[in-house]
C-alpha cells in the first residue's frame, strides 16, 4: 500500500527492496509447491496480487482524488477560480474514467463535474458513455435530458418512445439482460420437466412465461444497437456543404458544444456527420468524439 502511493509509483511501481523480497518469497514459495502443491497455487495468486495492487490502488486514488478536487471547488466563493478549480476537476475525473471506463457512475461524475464547470461538450460525453453501459443511471438521464433541452429543436434528438417505454429493459446493462435471461431460462426448462401427476400440463403451460421472458431478452442482447456511430461536438464548429473551409454553411448556426452527431464519413481532417434533423454536412475531425470510444 505504501509503494501504491509513492510519488514514482507510475514509472517504478515496486521499489529495488520489495522486488528482491518478492523474488526471495517465490524462490521459496516455488519450493514449497513441490512439496504442498495447494500452497504454492494460493502463493502464486498472492504473488499476483501484490504485483497488480498498485495499479488498482492508483486507478481508486485517481477517482478519490478528482471527487476530493470537486468538493473544494464547490467550498470556493471567488467565480473565476471556482470555475478554474471545476475544471481541473472534470480534468481529473476524465483521466479517471479513461483508466476505468467500464463504470458508468465514475463517468457519471466526470459529466456532473464538467457540466458545474460549463463544459457541455464533455458533460453530454461522459453522460452518454454512462448511459452506453447502464441505461438506468438515473443521474446521467436526468442531466442528460437538461443538456437536451438546451439544444435548438433541429439538432435535439427524438425523445423516448411508446416502444421505448415498453420495452423498458433495453436500458439494462448488458450483464443484467443475460443474468435474467440465464435465469428465465432455467426456470422454464425446470416447469417443462416431465413431473409426474396431473400438475404437468399446468406447470408445462407456465413454462411459456419464462420462455418468452428469455426470449426477449436474447433478442435485447442480439439486436441492440451499439451507437458506435454517434458522437458529441466538442467544440462550436460551423456545418458546411463540402469538405472545405471556404465550403458554404449547411446551416444558418454553428454547431453547439454538446451537440449529438452521427458520422457518415471521414476524410482526411474532415468529418461528414448527420444532425438529429436529417442535415448532414461537414466539420473539422478533430471538433467530435465519438461516444464509443
Amino acid at each position: 500500500e505504501t509503494e501504491s502511493f509513492a510519488p514514482g509509483a507510475a514509472s517504478s511501481p515496486l521499489s529495488a527492496e520489495v522486488r528482491v523480497r518478492a523474488e526471495e518469497l517465490a524462490r521459496r514459495w516455488t519450493a514449497d509447491a513441490k512439496r504442498k502443491p495447494a500452497r504454492g497455487a494460493a502463493a502464486a495468486v498472492a504473488l499476483v496480487a501484490i504485483c497488480l495492487a498498485p495499479h488498482v490502488a492508483r486507478a481508486s486514488t485517481s477517482a478519490a482524488e478528482a471527487r476530493g478536487m470537486y468538493q473544494d471547488a464547490i467550498a470556493l466563493t471567488d467565480a473565476s477560480l471556482r470555475r478554474a478549480k471545476l475544471q481541473a476537476a472534470a480534468d481529473a475525473f476524465g483521466d479517471a474514467a479513461r483508466a476505468e471506463p467500464g463504470r458508468p457512475e465514475l463517468l457519471a461524475d466526470w459529466g456532473t463535474a464538467a457540466l458545474t464547470a460549463g463544459d457541455l461538450g464533455t458533460a453530454t460525453l461522459a453522460y452518454r458513455r454512462a448511459l452506453a453501459i447502464d441505461g438506468d443511471n438515473a443521474r446521467a438521464r436526468t442531466n442528460l435530458a437538461w443538456l437536451r433541452s438546451r439544444v435548438p429543436d433541429g439538432l435535439r434528438p427524438a425523445d423516448g418512445s411508446a416502444a421505448d417505454t415498453l420495452f423498458f429493459f433495453h436500458r439494462w446493462p448488458r450483464a443484467r439482460r443475460l443474468v435474467v435471461g440465464g435465469i428465465a431460462f432455467a426456470l422454464g426448462v425446470l416447469l417443462l420437466v416431465p413431473w409426474r401427476g396431473r400438475r404437468h400440463r399446468g406447470l408445462a403451460a407456465l413454462a411459456l412465461l419464462p420462455l418468452a421472458v428469455w426470449l426477449a431478452m436474447l433478442a435485447s442482447v442480439a439486436l441492440e444497437d451499439p451507437h458506435r456511430d454517434d458522437a458529441i461536438v466538442m467544440n462550436a464548429a460551423v456545418l458546411r456543404a463540402a469538405d472545405s473551409a471556404g465550403a458554404p454553411a449547411a446551416l444558418a448556426s454553428p454547431l453547439p458544444r454538446g451537440a449529438e452527431v452521427t458520422v457518415l464519413e471521414q476524410r482526411d481532417s474532415w468529418t461528414r456527420v448527420r444532425v438529429a434533423g436529417g442535415t448532414a454536412g461537414w466539420i473539422e475531425a478533430g471538433t467530435v468524439e465519438r461516444v464509443k470510444p
